[in-house]
C-alpha cells in the first residue's frame, strides 16, 4: 500500500489497559485499485502474519477522532506472539471505502 496511499492522519489513544491507534490512508490520484482487490491483500498479508479473521465487534470499536466505519469492515485478532508478554491481545478493523480510495485502520494492542 506504500506507493498507492499515503498517511493522512493517525491519532493515538493510551490508557492503563492498553493502546489504540488509528491510521487513515488516502490513494495518491494517479492509483487505481478496487476494494476487493484491497481487501485481499490486507487479509492475505494478516493471515500470513497469524491474524484471524472474526466478527465485527457489536460495541463500539474505535477510540479516535477518526469514525470511519461500516457494517463491511474487516476485523482481525490475535494473540501474542512468543517475543510479546503472554497476556497481551491484539486486535485490527479496516475501514476500506467502496471506491477504495480511503482507508482506515483501527488496532487495538491490550493488556
Amino acid at each position: 500500500m506504500k506507493k498507492e496511499y499515503a498517511i493522512v492522519t493517525n491519532d493515538v489513544v493510551s490508557g492503563p489497559g492498553g493502546r489504540w491507534i488509528s491510521v487513515r490512508y488516502q490513494r495518491h490520484p494517479e492509483q487505481t485499485t478496487t476494494r476487493e482487490e484491497i481487501v485481499s491483500r490486507i487479509t492475505t498479508a494478516l493471515q500470513a502474519d497469524g491474524w484471524q479473521t472474526a466478527p465485527l465487534p457489536s460495541g463500539r470499536y474505535v477510540l479516535s477522532k477518526m469514525w470511519e466505519t461500516s457494517a463491511e469492515d474487516l476485523h482481525f485478532t490475535r494473540r501474542a506472539k512468543s517475543d510479546e508478554p503472554p497476556h497481551w491481545f491484539f486486535s485490527q478493523t479496516v475501514f476500506v471505502s467502496r471506491d477504495a480510495d480511503t482507508v482506515t485502520v483501527y488496532c487495538e494492542a491490550g493488556w
